[in-house]
């Protein structure tokens, strides 16, 4: 029954792993695409809003620029200024209606062609003189000019100021009006992205023109990163102060700044809110990923238990059968497949039962035979015992008869080598004698026939020496010699040996 319940287990545990594996595997599978693509797409959706918000912003700031250049030209085409019969006087209390007109003005000078202020509007600028290049290059060339950015002691904000050739010299008269930056300062100070997000511009040296923190303008940024750097790469991520932000830039051109000069608008959103928003997406994610799983084990639970109470079924009488038990049957239940296997090992069973009782008739009939074959074996077992006591003598007479014939064998063949080596000694000898010059002088081709003559006669004592060396082998008194065997000589005598036999087939 142990038996049993471990594969009951086996079953269950397998069926339910296989449920899980292949429910687990698409889900997290579409949870990392998921989170993949909602990464990219939030991160890119979070460009989109910062690009139009930039956009947005970098076309009131030339709405607003635009506004403030119509107001310059209200003053530059002014009849009463540009009048020369009109005093002083008049031109000052025209200048004064003007700023209560356009509130973009703090300020409007009247000089003349040598620098010297004439009056203004508010204040009384009497007798100051203007130095500056702006106010020259107004005055030479007959064309507006426009300062960069300033402060003011004690004033909030920046201001520019923008000189306005009155006529022509001698008589010609410049007007200073200095124009407040509040209102494109207002329209970033307005803007929230995220939390801690912000957005400033820059001018075209770097320097801060409107940001959150007014104590910084005029202020360079950052200078590790470059305007050139901006307007390369005008979207990306950007690290400042220990804290990754993304960033999206603008470019604003001299035509839409009305200044001359091109301005850079730069929006910044940390990453870390960026990333709170994947966090908060991702537990979404997280919980619909625990509930497609919980789906997924209570099905597996349910599927393992509808195959495996059958295939438990089948254990249990498949046990019983193991037993001896063969009147036991499978239920048929459970899905098709198992239904065949039980009808199937139901008809196993009973086709067992008959071959069964088919086998015992067997067996009685063949045992009287075995019995009957016993007896039979037991009366030729006596008679062939005989036959081989008969057998054994003659094959030892014959060994007997073998071994004196080896015997000799080997005798003749150590006789016989000793009488070989008599002559081959001699004719070794005589070779000797013949290059030792014992007979008189020979030729080189002489000597070298005598060498050959002298390496066939060691070849041959060499075989003869082998023939021993078998005989010893057959008589058990061969002793192995070891020894270092010089490759070269024995390819140069193995070469000699079959030199003339070349030769002589060309």
């Amino acid at each position: 029954m142990e038996r049993g319940l471990s594969h009951k287990g086996t079953i269950r545990t397998r069926i339910l792993g296989g449920f899980l594996l292949a429910g687990l595997l698409p889900v997290l599978g579409l949870f990392l695409v998921y989170e993949i693509l909602n990464s990219k797409a939030i991160r890119q959706a979070e460009f989109g809003k910062m690009e139009e918000l930039s956009n947005e912003i970098a076309r009131q700031i030339t709405t607003t620029m635009e506004r403030a250049s119509s107001d310059l030209e209200s003053i530059a085409s002014n009849p009463r200024l540009l009048r020369n019969s009109s005093t002083t006087e008049e031109k000052l209390v025209e200048m004064s209606r003007l700023i209560g007109i356009y509130h973009f003005f703090s300020d409007i000078t009247l000089h003349d062609a040598n620098g010297f202020a004439l009056g203004s509007a508010r204040g009384n600028h009497s007798g100051a003189r203007d130095r500056s290049k702006w106010f020259h290059t107004a005055l030479r060339e007959g064309k507006r000019t426009v300062t960069s950015p300033f402060r003011m002691m004690n004033e909030p904000g920046l201001f520019v100021t923008v000189y306005i050739p009155l006529g022509s010299p001698p008589s010609a008269q410049v007007v200073a009006a200095m124009v407040r930056f509040d209102e494109v300062w207002k329209l970033l100070d307005g803007v929230r992205i995220g939390n801690n997000g912000q957005m400033f511009l820059l001018d075209h040296y770097g320097s801060l023109l409107a940001y959150g923190d007014k104590s910084k303008i005029l202020s360079p940024f950052d200078e590790s990163h470059t305007l050139e750097r901006w307007w390369s790469e005008p979207s990306g991520h950007y690290s400042k102060d220990g804290v990754e932000y993304l960033y999206t830039t603008r470019l604003l051109n001299g035509q839409q700044t009305q200044v001359g000069h091109p301005w850079t608008l730069v929006c910044l959103e940390p990453v870390h809110e960026v990333d709170a928003v994947l966090a908060s997406n991702r537990s979404v994610q997280i919980l619909a990923t625990g509930i497609c799983l919980m789906f997924v084990v209570l099905l597996g639970l349910l599927a393992s238990r509808w195959i495996s109470s059958p295939l438990e079924s089948a254990s249990a009488t498949a046990e019983a059968v193991y037993r001896g038990d063969l009147t036991v049957r499978m239920p048929e239940e459970g899905p098709q497949e198992i239904r065949r296997l039980a009808e199937s090992f139901n008809k196993m069973l009973a086709d067992i039962n008959g071959y069964r009782e088919s086998l015992e008739l067997k067996v009685e009939r063949r045992t009287s035979k075995l019995r009957s074959a016993q007896e039979a074996l037991k009366a030729e077992r006596a008679s062939l015992a005989e036959r081989v006591e008969l057998r054994t003598r003659e094959l030892r007479a014959a060994n007997n008869e073998l071994a004196r014939t080896a015997r000799m064998k080997d005798e003749f063949l150590a006789g016989m080598s000793h009488e070989l080596r008599t002559p081959l000694n001699a004719v070794l000898g005589l070779t000797e004698s013949l290059e030792e010059g014992t007979y008189g002088e020979l030729n080189e081709r002489q000597i070298d026939t005598l060498k050959i003559i002298e390496d066939s006669g060691r070849h041959l004592l060499a075989l003869i020496n082998d023939i021993l060396d078998v005989a010893k082998v057959k008589s058990g008194e061969m002793v192995l010699d070891l020894c270092a065997a010089d490759v070269k000589k024995v390819c140069e005598s193995s070469l000699t040996l079959v030199k003339q036999a070349a030769i002589k087939k060309h």
